[in-house]
């Protein structure tokens, strides 16, 4: 805590002047009922000693009120008037009362209230000490200062507190230090009560402590050196010279000393009490400076260490008050605006934005949300120069756990921006090749379709007629053709009908590029089982074994499907050719957002090492005496597979069969 800080028992004294009015209204009001009742005990404190008279009653009750209704209320309210009158009441009490002692004349104020009888000799039946007028004519005086609430009035509030306390002081220390003086029955003259300078003390402790800001109250509740001095110095040397005046009073009374020898040993004693009391708190005061020097000098490495910190950021921070003024920045700032420090340091940080609206927009978000995370500006160069930065920026709390201010660090997003912006037109660029691209393929792909549909139809005149010639030479000139020559011949035939293959394998692959899909829900189980049936007469009298497992549904082209199990299944019957027992197996299961399906066999197989070219345009890993084919057929099943956006790959071993695999991407049903 700060030198001005709070000490911790200071809610203790926003209650004592609020507990202290309602004691004196209580006094005021037993003391009254023991007047009307007769009740001695309730006159004064113990029996035998002075009562307190009614008006004194009267002017308790009065002053409490007015006391409480001060520190309650306020200037211009209905309770601030009532406490002025009240006030005003006492002091016009305490004034008549003086006034009556200093001209001799009875005003008829001491037993408005009730009649007093009084044989004692000295005494003015009702009438209230003159020290207790005097110190009601005071206390009301500050009371009615008090209520005025001008700071420029404290002294002369304290000033007029002070004639209650030592008039009332005084009593109590009379009473303490010789009670038997101070019997109401050894006196010529009307002494204030016990209990009414006890009031008296209480009332005026109560006004210096009425304000946080007054001095009694300051210093009592400050952990600052005055409030360590206070706390430690003002009740040790009151207790002090107490102390010292009663035992010099007792030696005295006892006859060990004459009167004057004892106010000499009195001023010794003090002197020396209250030296040895400033010493003790000169010392206690040297530890708290060097304790204090202590953490000033931890505060100023750590202020220091921080702003080392603070400098060897590249970044620029500012701290930011909650005006919205820069409190501090680093190095990296002043650079970033190109300002000195000096001159940054308390101008509006909003100033130094392209936009100052955008940029106080950001800082009240900071204020709402307690920070704000790459809250995006323009920081303007005394040059001309803009750069872009992210703000990050959090508030930052006070001793006390107020909002002070707001911490900001800016990161220089300018070469990011740059390397964005030439990355966005590099992109633009890169979009406009891939669609020139793109055109210039298309434009290939549909000239290269219309070359493959021309040359397969073109070919398809010669073919026929060199194996319609072939065919006729062998029929008209069969016993002129020994069996080379016919051999010759057939071969020739056989070519030709190769080549139409070919050219019917092309149109196909030309097809399943040409042809729009149409999509639709597929049983796929129910369309195997029908390719099946297709393609029976190609194993007829074979030992063959097929086994369809259930197969999920898909939403595809079912003829290009149909294509595809085609091609997948003829090759695994002509693949199985040579086994004894073949067997093929047909499955499928959804896995994730795709349908995966297979077609297992038990044939010749394939080394995984060319497992590449299988998919491939005319690629064969068999020869083709061993098994017929022009190496198309597993190249248009991955065309309409990556057309309906799935996979495909094939796994194999040599001699044990191979296993083909493609996906499907899982719809919903067209509408």
């Amino acid at each position: 805590m700060n030198s001005s800080g709070q000490h911790r028992p200071y809610w203790l004294f926003e209650c004592v002047t609020p507990a202290v009015a309602m004691f004196a209204v209580t006094v005021g009001v037993l003391v009254l009922a023991g007047w009307l009742f007769d009740l001695d005990i309730l006159k004064s404190l113990l029996p035998g000693l002075t009562a307190m008279k009614v008006n004194t009653a009267f002017g308790f009750i009065l002053s409490g009120v007015a006391l409480w209704g001060i520190q309650s209320g306020g200037q211009g309210t209905l309770l601030g008037l009532v406490s002025q009158i009240c006030a005003g009441v006492v002091l016009v009490l305490g004034l008549l009362t003086l006034g009556e002692y200093l001209s001799g004349v009875d005003f008829g104020i001491d037993q408005l209230l009730i009649q007093e009888i009084t044989n004692l000799p000295g005494d003015i039946p009702g009438r209230m000490a003159i020290n207790t007028a005097l110190g009601f004519a005071a206390l009301s005086a500050a009371l009615l200062l008090l209520s005025l609430g001008n700071d420029s009035l404290i002294v002369a509030i304290h000033v007029l507190t002070l004639v209650p306390i030592v008039a009332a002081g005084s009593a109590l220390i009379g009473y303490g230090y010789d009670i038997d003086e101070f019997l109401r029955m050894k006196l010529h003259y009307t002494p204030m009560a016990l209990n009414t300078a006890v009031v008296f003390v209480l009332l005026a402790l109560g006004i210096v402590n009425a304000r946080p800001d007054y001095p009694f109250r300051r210093f009592m509740t400050s952990d600052s050196a005055a409030g360590v001095t206070v706390r430690s110095l003002l009740p040790a040397a009151i207790g002090f010279t107490l102390a010292t005046g009663w035992l010099i009073q007792q030696g005295y009374g006892a006859g060990y000393f004459s009167e004057a020898f004892g106010l000499a040993l009195f001023t010794a004693a003090s002197l020396a009490g209250l030296g040895a009391l400033i010493l003790w708190n000169a010392g206690k005061l040297y530890e708290a400076d060097v304790q204090r020097e202590r953490a000033e000098e931890e505060r100023r490495s750590a202020s220091k260490y921080a702003r080392s910190l603070i400098e060897a950021s590249l970044d620029p921070l500012v701290t930011i008050s909650a005006e919205g003024k820069i409190t501090d920045v680093n190095e990296a700032a002043a650079q970033a605006t190109g300002v000195a420090r000096e001159t940054l340091v308390g101008s509006d940080f909003s100033e130094y934005f392209t936009e100052p609206d955008k940029a106080r927009s950001g800082y009240q978000e900071v204020f709402a949300k307690g920070f704000v995370t790459d809250y995006p500006l323009t920081l303007r160069h005394v040059s001309g120069r803009v750069k872009e930065v992210l703000y990050n920026a959090s508030v930052y709390l006070n001793d006390k756990g107020e909002v002070a201010g707001v911490f900001a660090a800016a990161r220089d997003i300018t070469e990011r921006k740059r390397a964005e912006e030439e990355l966005r037109k590099y992109h633009e660029q890169l979009e406009e090749l891939v669609r020139e691209r793109t055109s210039l393929l298309e434009t290939a792909d549909k000239e290269l379709e219309g070359f493959a549909y021309s040359i397969s139809h073109d070919l398809r005149v010669p073919l026929r007629a060199i194996d319609g010639f072939s065919q006729q030479v062998l029929k008209r000139y069969e016993d002129k053709l020994d069996d080379e020559g016919k051999r010759y011949l057939n071969v020739v035939r056989d070519n030709t009908k190769k080549m139409s293959q070919l050219i019917d394998d092309i149109l196909a692959i030309s097809r399943t590029e040409r042809l729009e899909l149409s999509v639709s829900k597929v049983n796929m189980e129910k369309l195997v089982h029908a390719v099946f049936e297709e393609l029976k007469p190609s194993f007829a009298g074979r030992e063959l074994v097929i086994e369809i497992k259930p197969l999920p549904l898909c939403h595809e082209d079912p003829s290009m499907l149909h294509q595809v199990w085609v091609n997948l299944l003829g090759n695994a019957i002509k693949f199985t050719r040579p086994k004894d027992a073949a067997l093929i197996e047909v499955g499928g299961h959804t896995e994730g957002a795709e349908n995966i399906y297979f077609v297992r066999d038990n044939g010749a197989g394939f080394d995984m090492q060319y497992a590449g070219k299988l998919f491939g345009v005319f690629q064969r890993l068999h020869g083709v005496a061993e098994f017929e084919g022009t190496g198309i057929g597993l190249a248009i099943v991955k065309r309409i597979i990556t057309r309906h956006g799935g996979r495909v790959w094939a796994e194999g071993k040599v001699d044990e069969g191979a296993t083909f695999y493609f996906t499907l991407p899982l719809q919903e049903e067209s509408t």
